[in-house]
């Protein structure tokens, strides 16, 4: 599959908060269609998406494009896991590396358990609940300047 970008004219704001401001820029990288379908659904229509279905088309849209302002990225991926992704960001494009959102469904293999605890990135279980991740992208944003969303804690367990 290839990448693909959604542009809106109006702001992922206008659904957060009521208050017009420049749109939110998401990156979505997963490896399963269904999972960045269903995240995509989750995020208001004002926001701009854009997809990527392997760590290294990622990569390429960065390296195109880095003006995003929250990533959701996968950790489990087969062409590169979202770990080997998050230390690219760190090495080549380091004020990236903080906005990344890791969603996984395996934070309990020894692995991926010991990255999160290294890394500060904030991160979601699998399966979604919306409001969570919302909230999350809202914390994100705020600070890129995009004011919107309440606190949240580090994790959120969708079940």
């Amino acid at each position: 599959m290839s990448a693909a970008i959604m542009h809106d004219g109006d702001s992922c704001n206008d659904t957060f908060m009521g208050q017009p401001a420049r749109p939110i820029r998401i990156l979505i990288v997963d490896d399963d269609s269904r999972i960045v379908s269903a995240l995509s659904r989750m995020l208001p229509a004002s926001c701009d998406a854009a997809f990527a279905f392997s760590g290294g088309q990622a990569m390429q849209l960065i390296q195109e494009d880095d003006n995003f302002d929250v990533i959701l990225s996968d950790l489990m991926m087969p062409d590169q896991s979202g770990m080997e992704f998050h230390a690219w960001l760190a090495q080549t494009h380091p004020f990236l590396a903080s906005r990344v959102i890791f969603i996984t469904g395996y934070a309990w293999a020894p692995p991926t358990r010991q990255f999160l605890k290294r890394v500060p990135n904030d991160y979601l279980e699998k399966p979604s609940d919306s409001l969570s991740l919302l909230a999350l992208i809202a914390l994100v944003a705020q600070g890129r300047g995009v004011s919107c969303g309440p606190d949240n804690p580090r994790q959120q367990d969708w079940r």
